[in-house]
């Protein structure tokens, strides 16, 4: 199927699905419209699809429906998403969700009773091996919106610890979000992730449930959020498996009630894990709470080791603010621990430090190859005009065609549109392929025989 497409097209009253991918890989979705149907909208089917593109598409009205007999993936309830996949080597870019039941955009792969996620998978070299698909991160999930979805906007992962995961150089990326007028704004359950750029707007929560483990988040804005704006690790159970930094926060037009701003998670499994604050601004925004507490407490009774959070840069440049909860008083030796006015909650205490590094949980590399396919080829007097479509995780170098350069049309981020002229080959193969601005040449690139 490489190659093929399902370009502007307009589904409607589909009752059940509006474009379904199944065992399909290298596949273009775009501006496509989707208005109305039971379960799932865009939807990947068994997480064995990859490279596929879903570009500038519109999901609308996504209704739960039951699961489905026999369906490739036990843990689906197919409750209703605008665009549902299971495999992270997708790219999701410029697509747009609103009114759907449950989801807007849902990443969902586990490990069940009845299914092993370890699945063979198409290798970059064009192999297929077998691989846990839980710990294959997002080939491009960026400039993506949802509102008015009736839950979800953006929920990523699984309940399981350790479960969907990437690492310290090939982390989750997601980048761009944009929600408003939704419940949750986006439930990151997964390790080794970092969300960039995003904006959630009219929110009743922010960032909600996280499961802070190599967890960063850069120039992220909530604004009007009246319960929760950044909610603590794994939300009632309020412990973290790990450490996580939030680098340029915007707090703004908040107004909390019994919850702070920021609510902080108790405990850990684990020792020695942190939360990093640095350039919060807070505007405009109030809780009874205060800026920093834990909120609802602690509900999970077993207090383990405690956490601490850092306020880089505060109250000066060069100073820190230390904050820990007061469950754990064995803890609070290192320090003169007071309450700090209109910062600090009931029931944490903070004191001034010095000499505390802002950690750098993720160093994201990029050692995987562009993706290629061509997507048509014109006959005029000997002459083949030939256009294609190339995705990667980077920013794509070139893209060549017989060993020439073609042009290249950037249209999405991670995407570009391509052209070009040639004279037919003698040998009648056209051998598409492209190199990223890291150096990764493409292995295996799209090849046609004109004779078939």
């Amino acid at each position: 199927m490489r190659g093929s497409g399902v370009v502007g097209a307009s589904i409607w009253d589909s009752a059940n699905r509006w474009i379904t991918v199944h065992g399909t890989n290298h596949l273009l979705v775009r501006d496509c419209v989707g208005y109305k149907s039971l379960g799932h909208g865009f939807f990947l089917e068994d997480a064995t699809e990859e490279y596929n593109i879903f570009d500038r598409n519109l999901a609308v009205a996504a209704t739960r429906a039951k699961p489905l007999p026999k369906q490739a993936l036990p843990f689906d309830n197919n409750e209703g998403a605008g665009f549902w996949w299971a495999n992270g080597r997708n790219t999701f870019v410029r697509n747009v969700s609103t009114d759907n039941f449950q989801y807007g955009y849902r990443f969902q792969i586990e490990k069940h009773s009845n299914y092993d996620p370890e699945l063979a998978v198409e290798m970059p070299d064009g192999s297929r091996q077998v691989a846990d698909v839980r710990t294959i991160p997002f080939l491009r999930f960026e400039d993506n919106e949802s509102h008015g979805d009736h839950l979800y906007s953006f929920n990523f992962g699984d309940d399981n610890h350790p479960g969907v995961r990437g690492d310290k150089q090939h982390p989750f990326i997601a980048r761009n979000l944009r929600s408003w007028q939704n419940h949750y704004g986006v439930r990151p359950n997964l390790q080794y992730f970092l969300l960039e750029d995003c904006k959630l707007t009219d929110v009743i929560y922010g960032i909600y449930n996280p499961d802070y483990d190599a967890h960063v988040y850069r120039n992220v804005t909530v604004k009007r959020c009246n319960e929760e704006p950044i909610n603590r690790g794994h939300d009632d159970a309020s412990y973290q498996d790990g450490s996580f930094t939030y680098e340029n926060l915007t707090l703004e037009d908040c107004r909390c009630g019994r919850d702070p701003l920021i609510q902080m998670a108790c405990t850990s499994a684990n020792t020695n894990q942190s939360g990093h604050f640095r350039n919060v601004s807070i505007k405009n925004s109030r809780s009874v709470s205060q800026v920093v507490d834990l909120g609802g407490g602690p509900r999970n009774p077993k207090l383990q080791n405690p956490l601490v959070y850092y306020f880089h840069d505060l109250p000066e440049p060069g100073k820190t603010i230390k904050v820990i909860s007061t469950a754990f008083p064995q803890a609070l030796a290192d320090g003169d621990y007071q309450p700090i006015p209109k910062f600090t909650g009931k029931d944490v205490v903070a004191t001034e430090v010095t000499g505390i590094a802002f950690p750098k949980l993720l160093e994201p590399i990029d050692d995987l190859p562009p993706s290629t396919i061509i997507r048509s080829i014109h006959r005029d007097n000997g002459k083949l005009t030939i256009t294609g479509v190339t995705t990667d995780n980077g920013d794509i170098a070139s893209v060549t065609v017989n060993g020439h350069a073609a042009k290249l049309t950037p249209s999405a981020p991670g995407v570009v549109d391509w052209q070009i002229q040639l004279d037919a080959p003698a040998d009648a193969k056209v051998i598409a392929k492209a190199v990223d601005v890291a150096g990764n040449q493409e292995l295996v690139g799209h090849v046609l025989d004109l004779r078939n």
